[in-house]
């Protein structure tokens, strides 16, 4: 993108940007514009933007094929420089995989291909290569355009394993779930990888086994050199782990690598009840809490039914409720019924005022006029101390926003929305358009919750993207169609 932007001898160049769902191309838009302005233009079925004055473009495989089949956008095409096709192994999917292939066919300059789960690149670079080599036939070129494949084995964040029961999550490590018969048959993969908690379990378990670990520096010895802990630092001691591990199951060491692999995974069918048989609404509701109190959300939580996303948003949504109404009629009590009887106060208190009002009004008629020039110059000798007290006595009339929230309101703990840092206005604009077209997720989204799937509108998905982005809503329970946006959150 930098370089189509950079580029002084082609001004009219455009970089299109394919994305695999609706839900990315509102965060790529935002990044673009972060980093290099309002350059970019955004096209999709629904919604246009800038699409001809823009220089990068925003888009989905649909879309791009619409404008290089039109006979109306051919002079446009001929502008397009390169071309970035995110989430590639999307061309391979059951639904929408011919667009992917078509449209990379149709496009006629340079293209990039992302993905971080394609396990056939050296496939996908040959029938790349092979569409470049038709491609210079067709155009009759000076030479077919080099595929590069690239590949990069490192994470940039670290996938830990836990498995939930009885309200605890339970660390799993990679190697503890397999014995030493299915390492030595199967190996271990070549994009294996440990997070550094992982790499220093399996560090320390072979240490307990009484395995020589010459090649392995200590920790001290291999981190100090360094002010600062970077990852590549960490992948590095993590490799050394890895490669003493190989080493026992080249060499067959089928006891220890087994009793390695107990020693990292300590849990016995005592500690856990997996399933558990509990109802839906009742398990899901306790894993968000679980999540909540070991400071783990927000997250993303993906099934592939649209209905069951929609079904546990509402379990975790009433299990919720049915916290708040509980505290209600336990903890919250007396301070709710004291609440009540001071409405009753403050109501009668308005009224008494009010009559007060309208005698006092009443007598400055019959009086003549001057009156209110009479009641200005009273105000204006008030003491300050007079003026202070009658503004205390209005106060005592009012209910503060917690004590609303106490009565009416959604209290702290029947929710997990993120009210205290949160944008404010970005909030009630985005919830006061959703709730026009859709009174039911907002009811979530006041509590935290949220779904996502291919058939929620548009002023929904805008209002679940943004406020899930803005970690207001700590959960969302989503199809495939958030699958790409978690990799840029």
């Amino acid at each position: 993108m930098g370089k189509v932007l950079k580029d002084k001898d082609d001004t009219n160049g455009i970089c299109v940007y394919v994305s695999p769902t609706k839900a990315l191309i509102n965060q790529v838009a935002g990044t673009i514009h972060s980093k290099f302005g309002p350059i970019f233009g955004i096209f999709t079925r629904d919604y246009r933007m800038n699409m001809q004055t823009c220089r990068i473009l925003v888009t989905v495989p649909e879309c791009l094929e619409m404008l290089l089949l039109s006979p109306d956008h051919q002079r446009w095409c001929q502008r397009i420089r390169y071309c970035i096709f995110d989430e590639i192994h999307c061309m391979s999917g059951d639904i929408g995989s011919d667009v992917w292939e078509r449209t990379m066919l149709l496009i006629n300059c340079p293209m990039i291909g992302l993905s971080a789960t394609v396990n056939n690149g050296k496939n996908l670079e040959d029938w790349i290569t092979n569409v470049e080599k038709q491609r210079f036939k067709l155009f009759k070129t000076s030479s077919p355009r080099q595929v590069c494949l690239i590949t990069h084995y490192e994470r940039l964040a670290d996938l830990n394993k836990y498995l939930y029961s009885n309200r605890q999550l339970h660390p799993l490590h990679p190697i503890g779930l397999m014995n030493a018969k299915q390492l030595i048959s199967r190996g271990i993969p070549n994009d294996f990888s440990l997070s550094p908690y992982e790499t220093l379990r399996l560090n320390d378990m072979m240490e307990k086994t009484n395995i020589k670990t010459t090649q392995i520096p200590t920790l001290t010895e291999h981190f100090s050199p360094s002010w600062i802990i970077e990852r590549s630092i960490c992948n590095t001691y993590s490799n050394l782990v890895c490669e003493q591990f190989k080493d026992l199951i080249h060499n067959n060491e089928n006891s220890t690598i087994d009793s390695i692999s107990t020693l990292l995974n300590p849990i016995n069918s005592n500690q856990i009840s997996y399933p558990e048989l509990k109802p839906m609404s009742t398990l899901i509701g306790e894993f968000v809490l679980t999540l909540k109190e070991k400071n783990l959300l927000p997250c993303i939580v993906f099934t592939d039914s649209r209905s069951l996303c929609e079904e546990l948003a509402e379990s975790v949504a009433q299990y919720f409720e049915d916290i708040e109404n509980d505290l209600r009629r336990t903890k919250y009590k007396q301070q709710i019924e004291a609440l009540e009887k001071r409405l009753i106060q403050i109501e009668k208190a308005q009224k008494t005022a009010k009559a007060k009002k309208i005698v006092k009004t009443s007598s400055k008629r019959s009086g003549g006029g001057g009156g209110e020039d009479d009641d200005e110059e009273k105000s204006a000798d008030k003491p300050g101390e007079l003026q202070q007290m009658e503004e205390e006595d209005q106060s005592q009339l009012r209910l503060s926003g917690y004590e609303q929230d106490l009565l009416n309101g959604i209290l702290e703990e029947g929710t997990l929305a993120n009210r205290r840092h949160c944008d404010r206005e970005l909030v009630d604009r985005l919830i006061e358009r959703a709730s026009t077209v859709n009174p039911r997720l907002v009811r979530y989204l006041k509590r935290g919750v949220a779904y996502h799937h291919p058939q929620l509108n548009n002023r929904g998905r805008l209002a679940v993207e943004g406020l899930f982005r803005n970690r207001y809503v700590q959960i969302v329970f989503s199809t495939w169609t958030l699958g790409m946006f978690k990799t840029l959150f």
